[in-house]
């Protein structure tokens, strides 16, 4: 977890050490992420969460080929 009260610099040192895959994040505080940084907002993942059935998934629909692991 970040403090979006840090300062921007530090901020900006602790994702660029971290170097994380993508930054989950909320609207409210998504001005403090550097910018390049990969983001997923909150609310689009709740939003698409809401919208799903609830069905299982056919192959046509998986991103990727499932994996044991």
């Amino acid at each position: 977890p970040v403090d979006p009260k840090y300062p921007a610099e530090r901020i900006a040192y602790m994702l660029a050490d971290a170097r994380p895959a993508v930054t989950l994040t909320s609207e409210v505080v998504h001005e403090v992420v550097p910018s390049g940084q990969s983001t997923l907002l909150l609310e689009d993942v709740a939003d698409a969460v809401v919208s799903e059935s609830g069905a299982d998934l056919v192959e046509g629909e998986r991103c990727v080929s499932l994996r044991p692991d």
